[in-house]
């Protein structure tokens, strides 16, 4: 049998409309006491990568000027971000909630090594997204950095803001993730 298999299709992820990202923060507060969850989706809509996620800790997050320094990856330089005013709530809430130690991861419970740090804020994410209804073929855990990123671009109209806000080594990979159609000339 000859078989012929013709190159894969990019699969298109897209950016979270507004109810959809407020679904996401109602899902996240799954309990009254739940601080993990609501902490680790306030990270992932600043543009962060998950496993970059996975290794901020508590001493990364300033909340008086409400940053945090997200220690970039093998596709992310380090950069510091803005959280989102809910984002700012629910990080200081998990704060308080780990104490005072700044070494304390933010959101990562366990001891393993980078994949299953950055495959356990994945799974964290796909959680979130499903239960808000909202998981499919062109929404997962990409989607919050998409939007992240867009956000950039409505407001500055520029490439180059994007790259820097996600820490994308070039201009192509940041319009990529934002699906910006563009050509150097």
């Amino acid at each position: 049998v000859d078989l012929e298999i013709g190159p894969r299709a990019a699969r298109e992820v897209r950016a979270l409309r507004v109810e959809e990202l407020e679904a996401c923060r109602w899902a996240a507060l799954a309990t009254v006491v739940e601080t993990r969850q609501p902490a680790l989706l306030a990270l992932a809509e600043t543009g962060a990568v998950t496993s970059e996620i996975a290794d901020v800790r508590v001493a990364d997050v300033d909340l008086e000027r409400g940053v945090v320094h997200l220690p970039g990856c093998k596709s992310a330089r380090p950069r510091t971000v803005v959280l989102s005013d809910w984002g700012i709530k629910q990080v200081r809430r998990r704060c308080v909630d780990l104490g005072a130690n700044p070494a304390t991861p933010l959101v990562y419970e366990g001891s393993g090594a980078p994949e299953a740090r950055q495959a356990s804020v994945a799974t964290a994410l796909g959680r979130i997204l499903e239960r808000a209804q909202i998981a499919g073929c062109d929404v997962t855990c990409t989607s919050f950095r998409v939007t992240a990123g867009r956000r950039v671009f409505e407001t500055t109209n520029d490439i180059r803001a994007v790259a820097l806000h996600l820490g994308c080594h070039t201009l192509d990979t940041a319009a990529s993730i934002i699906g910006w159609e563009w050509a150097t000339t």
